[in-house]
This record gives structure tokens, C-alpha cells and sequence, in this order.
């Protein structure tokens, strides 16, 4: 299997690629100029099947068409963080119920979040990748302090464990068992 590694310089707007092949270990670089298109070309060209790389930068969509590399996953080299992997809305519930719509579209069409300020995909490749480095939606993950335990709890734990469970004395014995381990 074949990956590859993304990284982009800016100054001369190129995405290289470092293809990596584990069965041979060989490395081989390639650089893809990127260049400015529109979301509507960008839509016509993702319909071609085409492996192609997108750069999005505020309102600016940067592409380059990525099928000189046969075969490849693609991994970021120079990214430190993906925003969405701290964030508290990494859920497929509605907008309304703390969800995050990129989540809900499986992580495609980058152009269609205008809260995704700066951010990159490839598409049409055998492992699609969509990171987010700047995101207005983004929001931290708060962790709630833990509730104390319900008998209802007990109750739902010991169904979902399968339990025999003939009555509440049951449930009980179950939980006194398990909280021993």
C-alpha cells in the first residue's frame, strides 16, 4: 500500500506529495500546481472522478488534479492539529442538538461550509481526507462533570449486560458484583 504526504507552500501555491510504498520502501516527491477555481468548476470537476486536492482559503478555492500518484492515502505532514478533533460539535445531530453539518455530509465538498475559513480535501482518492485548520464554528470540548449513578442506571446497565434479572434485589447483586472488579 501506497500513502502519501500533503504539504503546501504557500508562497508558490503547490501541493507536494511524498508517496511512500511499504512493500518496496521506496519514496517518491511529486509538486502539483494549484490553481484558483470557482465552486461551480469545482463541482464539474468532481464529477469526472478525478483523484484532485483542494485548498480552501477563506473564499478562495485552490485545486490540482492528484492522479499521477496511483495509489495513495493521503496524510498531512506539516498539520499540528485538526481542528475538528477538539471540537464539541464532532456529532452528526442536527445544528440544533450541538451537531456539526460537515459530520452530517461525511466530510465532503469542503466548499459548502463558509465557516471553514482555511482548511484542505482530496477526493476521488482510495482514502478521502478533509482537514480543518481554521473553523468559525469550532468550539472546545467542555467536559461535564459526572452525574451520580441512577438506579435506573443499574437497571439499563444490567438489560444491556444480559443479565437474568428476576428483581430489583437482582440488580443489586449485579451492581455490588461489578463495582468489586
Amino acid at each position: 500500500m501506497q500513502s502519501a504526504t500533503f504539504w503546501l507552500c504557500q508562497e508558490s501555491l503547490n501541493a507536494k506529495i511524498t508517496t511512500i510504498d511499504d512493500e518496496v520502501n521506496t519514496t517518491e516527491k511529486f509538486s502539483f500546481p494549484l490553481q484558483e477555481v470557482s465552486v461551480a468548476e469545482l463541482a464539474s470537476i468532481r464529477e469526472k472522478n478525478t483523484p484532485g486536492f483542494v485548498l480552501k482559503k477563506n473564499s478562495h478555492y485552490y485545486y490540482t488534479e492528484i492522479s499521477a500518484v496511483k495509489k495513495h492515502r493521503v496524510m498531512p505532514e506539516n498539520v499540528t492539529s485538526h481542528m475538528c478533533a477538539s471540537c464539541r460539535f464532532l456529532s452528526a445531530a442536527s445544528d440544533e442538538d450541538g451537531g456539526c453539518a460537515k459530520v452530517r455530509a461525511f466530510s465532503r465538498n469542503i466548499e459548502n461550509f463558509k465557516y471553514i475559513t482555511f482548511g484542505f480535501e482530496t477526493f476521488n482518492t482510495e482514502a478521502d481526507v478533509f482537514i480543518v485548520l481554521n473553523c468559525l464554528h469550532w468550539k472546545n470540548v467542555i467536559y461535564r462533570p459526572t452525574r451520580p449513578i441512577t438506579e435506573k442506571d443499574k437497571i439499563a446497565l444490567a438489560l444491556f449486560l444480559d443479565e437474568k434479572i428476576g428483581s430489583y434485589h437482582d440488580v443489586k447483586l449485579l451492581v455490588e458484583r461489578l463495582s468489586r472488579r
